[in-house]
């Protein structure tokens, strides 16, 4: 993906959303419910806002259901109980597992991309018209902490098992950002990336980050990666299954899914205006 396109996409979910409150209650529509909670990758649609679940490995690619009636949708997240957040202007969604709204995350006068959940239970979202991360301790819904990046824009956001948060970051050399766990001071990291874009962590603690036709793999304070793969078309937006023996990415060609140990595909679902991606259930 270059550096041209994915500005532009990003520029593009900025200013698409109009002013006003996010809807209090999208209209979903359930075209057959996760009775029996099957794997599922979900992907925002970031010109009509609608989500989109598919069933992982199924050769059925038509959406299972699809949640309508959202404003500009790229940051997608899910937690351990299956649950869908979806950022918005001025708020983040929760769903249910089967896309039924369950809760209003209010992030007022705020364009959150990037969203994460961390294991100790806070929610976090990344302000992308500027340098600020809404925090919403465990069961709050509306900021309970505000983290600043001084001097950057933020955009994705993840979480590793020890409860720090790394962000992609615009406007430093490095462009990855760590608040280790408690801390409200961030730490550049030495990841030079052409546009900051999607962000995971792994169960081993590594940073993997979307690069222009690549997910790098580094370890945390590592200036080059120590794995790479190759992704045709250009990577917007990752995120792991279970287990982290396969990775999801989407960009330029759709929803791609790569093993990790290998780099080979092993599922494609088309598509050609996909912005943000969660994987269903996660670690």
């Amino acid at each position: 993906m270059s550096r041209s396109f994915a500005a532009s996409l990003c520029l593009l979910m900025l200013v698409s959303a109009c002013s006003g409150a996010a809807p209090a209650v999208p209209a979903t529509h359930a075209a057959q419910a996760a009775v029996s909670q099957p794997a599922l990758v979900y992907a925002s649609d970031f010109l009509s806002g609608n989500v989109y679940a598919y069933r992982s490995s199924s050769p059925d690619k038509q959406p299972v259901f699809t949640i309508h009636g959202l404003g500009a949708s790229l940051g997608l997240f899910v937690d351990p109980a299956r649950h869908l957040y979806v950022a918005q202007q001025n708020a983040v969604l929760e769903f249910s597992g089967s896309g039924r709204q369950i809760k209003t995350y209010d992030d007022s006068g705020h364009d959150p991309l990037g969203v994460a959940k961390c294991p100790n239970g806070a929610l976090y979202a990344a302000n992308s018209e500027g340098d600020t991360i809404s925090v919403y301790a465990h069961g709050a819904t509306k900021p309970t902490e505000t983290l600043v990046d001084g001097g950057t824009q933020v955009f994705h956001l993840a979480c590793d098992t020890k409860d720090d948060v790394f962000v992609t970051v615009g406007g430093k050399p490095g462009q990855v950002d760590e608040f280790p766990s408690g801390s409200t001071q961030p730490v550049n990291l030495p990841i030079a990336l052409s546009f900051p874009e999607g962000i995971q962590v792994d169960l081993a603690g590594d940073v993997v980050v979307a690069a222009s036709g690549s997910i790098d793999f580094y370890h945390v304070g590592s200036s080059q990666p120590f794995k790479s793969i190759a992704v045709a078309g250009g990577v917007l937006e990752l995120s792991f299954e279970r287990g982290d023996k396969q990775i999801w990415a989407t960009g330029g060609t759709g929803l791609e899914r790569y093993a990790v140990a290998t780099g080979k595909l092993t599922d494609k679902i088309p598509g050609s205006n996909f912005g943000g991606l969660a994987a269903s259930p996660p670690d």
